[in-house]
């Protein structure tokens, strides 16, 4: 719209907002646009519920019959209305429980899994933490089949501590300072 026109778009915003009530009237502005020129036309519409739909009908209308392009730049409405929806709640005794438990049933468990964060303190050094550490985790697994033990010290100022048995594994993460993590497969 050309600066001198814009007072139109502005009275039929003030009416839908002052005049009307804003809840209950439509608004819209469609530019329908040729090689050449472009023209603008404003609706605005009280209490219709299916403002929405009539004015994509009529925007479709005015293309089919000139072949103009059309652009719809703004569109306002008043709320759309919600449908009476009430959900119907399901209970565990809805279903058949039998599938569920057979699947499970045929489960077979991979492993269990433990991962334990501990802070340490004190200021023993990284060899007599390490030899302890190692000590503790072969003592504590020594019911675990073939059990191996490797330990990595360097790795900085941390160090890893790994037990590969036949029925499970350990990891154990020490990172030189205050934390330790231990995790059991």
């Amino acid at each position: 719209a050309l600066p001198d026109e814009t007072w139109r778009r502005n009275f039929l915003e003030k009416s839908r907002s002052f005049i009307l009530d804003p809840d209950s009237s439509g608004r819209a502005e469609i530019q329908f646009k040729s090689l050449s020129n472009t023209m603008e036309m404003g609706i605005l519409t009280t209490n219709d519920p299916h403002f929405f739909v009539r004015t994509l009908n009529v925007t479709d209308a005015i293309v089919s019959r000139t072949g103009l392009d059309a652009d719809i730049p703004m569109i306002k409405g008043q709320p759309m209305k919600w449908q009476d929806y009430k959900p119907r709640e399901y209970l565990p005794e809805d279903y058949d429980p039998k599938p569920a438990e057979e699947q499970f049933a045929q489960q077979k468990q991979l492993g269990h899994q433990t991962i334990v964060q501990m802070k340490i303190s004190g200021k023993e050094n990284k060899g007599d933490f390490t030899s302890s550490l190692k000590t503790a985790l072969e003592q504590s697994l020594s019911n675990m089949t073939k059990l191996e033990t490797q330990v990595f010290e360097d790795l900085g100022t941390g160090v890893v501590l790994l037990g590969l048995a036949d029925d499970g594994n350990v990891a154990a993460v020490f990172d030189g300072k205050s934390r330790l993590t231990v995790d059991i497969f």
